[in-house]
């Protein structure tokens, strides 16, 4: 468990994170495949999740390296804009980002059995980025109290196939805007999905509770898995990040909360960077990827 205060301009963070194994996984001796990081610096905070595919036999090894090195690569550009003086693309980072994640876990031997999603967050002194690859999830909470879900849309003819980092082709979903904005925010892994969304949208009495509390600091993620768990709404590896902004705000122009969606393709125009593509895996995972049995 960790929990963490930390201060980027005018607002106040308070964050709790934790990561517990699945009663399944303990039952059948294996490890917690989810994985999580976060890196504070002056001026900045990144944040990554990662889910592990449970079918697949290394996807702890492939989530442990899918958050180091995106929310490292983050950290990283943000100190390299800092250095240059430059304003950061708080886009192209995140893009870079999980480029360089996927990038690394396909550079591994093993890497057709170390597939995971990611999310991926960046907050800077005046804005802040989320995005997702994969069933894992963000919830945004904005300044009127409204929550924003980020995941990619499950549709069409392949819509039950969990798409992972090292997918042949993945949707991106992102969210962007002014840290005035934000008030809350929370990276998942799946484990949470049924219990705190309902047809996905979040659930407003759970997510609301999460960031008052943790506005409060009075949230222990360490206790919300083991009560979820005792109440039997746990049944996988869970994973969460959740903060809340507290104390004064910036009170200057407003940026309106922007969503938008990228194709592979699409997210390696936008990283601006020529990275090559080893052999992707081919077959996808079912929504039984955890190996978790079909009822309880």
């Amino acid at each position: 468990m960790d929990e963490l205060n930390h201060r980027l301009g005018t607002a106040e963070l308070k964050l709790s994170a934790d990561s517990q194994i699945g009663p399944y996984h303990v039952q059948m001796g294996y490890p917690n495949q989810d994985a999580y990081d976060f890196i504070q610096g002056d001026g900045f905070l990144s944040l990554a999740v990662a889910d592990g595919a449970g079918s697949l036999e290394r996807s702890d090894e492939g989530s442990e390296l899918a958050v180091v090195a995106s929310a490292g690569t983050a950290a990283d550009l943000i100190l390299r804009s800092q250095r240059n003086g430059t304003r950061p693309d708080l886009r192209q980072i995140l893009a870079e980002a999980i480029l360089e994640a996927r990038g690394a876990v396909l550079s591994l031997d093993y890497w057709e059995q170390a597939g995971s999603t990611l999310v991926l967050a960046l907050l800077t002194e005046d804005a802040f980025a989320v995005a997702t690859v994969g069933d894992s999830f963000a919830v945004v909470q904005d300044s009127a109290g409204s929550l924003h879900l980020v995941q990619p849309p499950s549709v069409g003819e392949f819509a039950n196939i969990t798409k992972l980092l090292t997918s042949k082709e993945f949707t991106v979903s992102m969210l962007t805007g002014s840290l005035s904005e934000l008030r809350g925010l929370a990276l998942a892994s799946d484990a949470f999905e049924h219990a705190t969304l309902e047809q996905r949208v979040p659930t407003a009495g759970f997510w609301k509770q999460i960031f008052g509390m943790a506005r409060q600091g009075k949230l222990s993620v360490f206790e919300l898995i083991h009560f979820m768990d005792g109440q039997g709404k746990i049944e996988d590896d869970a994973t969460l990040i959740a903060l809340a902004a507290g104390g004064e705000v910036d009170s200057g122009e407003v940026q309106t909360i922007e969503e938008q969606e990228y194709s592979l393709d699409e997210l390696l125009a936008l990283s601006g960077a020529e990275i090559a593509e080893q052999d992707p895996i081919e077959e996808e995972v079912s929504p039984q990827r955890q190996g978790l049995p079909t009822e309880f």
